[in-house]
């Protein structure tokens, strides 16, 4: 369901469920029972996600490192995770608009690098081979955004 990563964000949102607990270093957040939680501090974030008859299922662990400002990068999804042709990234950035996305391999060489804005986010990966890769989103300016693992399955 979700993709296990060390990650800068300042929202993380799941997908699948209809019932959500969230939960921050193993124990549950009382308030957060949505798909989706603003990030409000560091830690280890799981969710369990389940529909009305089936047992929950756990995510893996998301370990935050650090909280951006959300007033300068705002929240960023990206599914499917495995992907297998065309990735989403949906994403929505307070003050910064067009960016680059950037795919790498594992030894760091850029494969592949596309200019987005939050209206047309769709990338087409059927041409690169399976296999783990790097994903950065970076402003006009060169600074990263956001940076996360990106699975290629078919």
């Amino acid at each position: 369901m979700l993709l296990n990563q060390s990650i800068y964000l300042s929202k993380v949102i799941a997908h699948n469920g209809q019932n959500y607990q969230w939960l921050l270093n193993g124990q549950p957040i009382q308030q957060d029972t949505g798909d989706a939680i603003v990030i409000g501090m560091s830690g280890t974030y799981m969710v369990e996600a389940w529909a009305s008859s089936i047992c929950p299922e756990q995510s893996a662990p998301y370990v935050i490192l650090g909280i951006n400002n959300l007033q300068e990068t705002g929240y960023l999804e990206v599914f499917p995770n495995p992907v297998s042709d065309q990735v989403n990234f949906n994403f929505k950035t307070i003050s910064v608009g067009v960016v680059y996305i950037s795919v790498y391999d594992i030894t760091g060489r850029k494969i592949f690098e596309t200019m987005k804005n939050e209206q047309d986010n769709i990338i087409d990966l059927s041409n690169i081979g399976e296999g783990a890769y790097i994903y950065s989103i970076t402003n006009t300016a060169g600074t990263l955004i956001y940076n996360g693992k990106l699975i290629v399955e078919r």
